[in-house]
């Protein structure tokens, strides 16, 4: 796909702040792309993605009405990374396929995505570059587990099964530290140094 406005990741662990990080941009009248929405999308009864996770995960990931059970899936992926990989071959083709449309279609002067699995995905290859959102490991299992109403255990298996802050350091372009401190300033900047509004930045 080429487009002639700026596209950008927002990315990180779960727990890490993303979608915080995204309404700072989204305030800036900045159109910010949830991939998480957009996979539930994908999986649901009429998505594209929905007959692959059936035939491959089985009929126990569904409730009694068909809709996937998010909660079961992630039992099986995050305690197996090659259950997560084939997770990830089945919806990141049509989540991108979805995102490819919306940032056609977007009036906005720059598109970010926000995805807890850019890197490595078709997604990457979309963006002119990434930001990487990280947080102490302690913060991320608060969020966790205020978020999802999980136990610390789960959050923490679910952790282990995701990339390391260094993964994230070494990969994008700009890393933002999201624990509790204001982190307006930063994304500023990247607008500011990305024309990401356009020839009217500020």
């Amino acid at each position: 796909m080429t487009v002639s406005k700026p596209v950008f990741g927002i990315t990180g662990a779960s727990g890490s702040g993303k979608s915080y990080i995204s309404g700072i941009f989204r305030s800036y009248g900045i159109d910010v792309i949830d991939a998480d929405t957009i996979g539930h999308y994908v999986t649901s009864p009429e998505g594209a993605a929905y007959g692959e996770l059936k035939q491959h995960f089985g009929a126990d990931i569904f409730d009694s009405s068909g809709n996937l059970v998010r909660s079961r899936l992630a039992e099986i992926v995050f305690s197996d990374k090659k259950e997560l990989c084939i997770l990830n071959e089945i919806t990141h083709k049509h989540i991108k396929s979805e995102i490819c449309s919306i940032i056609k279609n977007s009036p906005s002067p720059s598109v970010g995505i926000d995805g807890a699995v850019i890197i490595g995905s078709p997604v990457e290859a979309m963006c002119d570059f990434i930001i990487g959102v990280i947080a102490p490991f302690d913060v991320q299992i608060d969020r966790i587990m205020f978020r999802d109403g999980i136990s610390a255990e789960k959050a923490k298996l679910r952790l282990q099964s995701q990339p390391s802050d260094e993964f994230y350091r070494s990969r994008c372009r700009y890393i933002i530290e999201n624990s509790g401190k204001d982190v307006r300033k930063e994304a500023e900047r990247i607008i500011f140094e990305n024309k990401l509004l356009g020839e009217t930045d500020f």
